[in-house]
């Protein structure tokens, strides 16, 4: 259950940062979205998976 909690953090914080290069116009659109799925399937968040 733990490592489950650690994924989620992990992939959230992961996603947060990534959101703030792009809105910096840092990464293209194209680039957080190819993160986001890179880090979907590396974290597999249980929680964000649900919602998302």
């Amino acid at each position: 259950m733990k490592k489950l909690y650690q994924n989620e953090l992990t992939y959230q914080l992961s996603l947060k940062q990534a959101h703030k290069l792009w809105q910096q116009q840092l990464i293209t659109q194209e680039e957080y979205e190819q993160f986001q799925q890179i880090i979907l399937q590396k974290y597999q968040p249980f929680i964000s998976q649900l919602v998302g």
